[in-house]
């Protein structure tokens, strides 16, 4: 396993341990430093996703457990997968998780 995948597992086990609801926002901050030119680079990678039912929708919980696991697959494409995502001869620092309910 990569350090991408380590991170993506963190991740995930936070999400899982979330009360994530129908409006709950959840934001995977990456923080990278490309060589040439020293600067540091905050790109966010933000993964929304909203179900919408009625307080009595009896598909209340699997529409939201639907939403949870919509939010892992874009934390597993876009994590696991992010040395290929940032620019050459860039250099990764950090990743963060920031989890926003409504």
């Amino acid at each position: 396993m990569t350090k991408f995948d380590d991170i993506a597992d963190d991740f995930i086990n936070k999400v899982r341990s979330s009360d994530i609801q129908r409006a709950t926002t959840v934001e995977a901050i990456i923080v990278y430093v490309l060589n040439d030119d020293k600067h540091t680079h905050r790109q966010d990678f933000t993964t929304t996703s909203k179900a919408h039912f009625g307080a009595d929708e009896p598909f209340a919980v699997f529409v939201v457990q639907q939403h949870k696991e919509a939010i892992i697959s874009n934390i597993n494409s876009m994590i696991r997968n992010l040395p290929s995502m940032l620019p050459p001869q860039s250099v990764f620092v950090s990743a963060t998780l920031e989890i926003v309910h409504p």
